[in-house]
């Protein structure tokens, strides 16, 4: 439950933070840089090698920047869900079932949206309705 709740709040700050420093900046680029920046410096801090925080932060820049709030808000309660739970392929160990759990209501979510993103439209469009 927290983390849903750390990552909408989460999702609404950096949405607002954008907001602000684009208003201030009056540029879309340049607002895209100091985000990708901010958040850089953020993931160094947080413990990171530069390489996979400028990865992280690039992948958050563009996922916030073109796909949204509610995107970004979703990226980051995957996110959050997956550091602290403990992922096993391993069916002998004993948090392999607390695994199974997380992968399997990854996957139902995953499958959900997809669903909902065809619309009401079939599958693989109408090339297999006419056969």
């Amino acid at each position: 439950f927290r983390n849903t709740v750390f990552a909408a709040v989460y999702g609404f700050v950096f949405t607002f933070s954008f907001y602000l420093i684009q208003l201030v900046i009056r540029r879309p680029w340049p607002a895209r840089v100091v985000l990708f920046m901010i958040e850089f410096v953020v993931l160094l801090g947080l413990g990171g090698n530069a390489v996979m925080a400028a990865i992280l932060a690039a992948i958050f820049v563009t996922v916030l920047v073109r796909l949204g709030l509610l995107s970004i808000t979703t990226m980051l309660f995957v996110v959050m869900t997956l550091v602290i739970a403990p992922l096993t392929l391993d069916s002998s160990a004993w948090y392999a079932g607390r695994s199974f759990a997380v992968l399997g209501f990854f996957a139902l979510m995953f499958i959900a949206a997809f669903y909902t993103s065809l619309g009401g439209k079939p599958l693989f469009g109408k090339a297999l309705l006419e056969d």
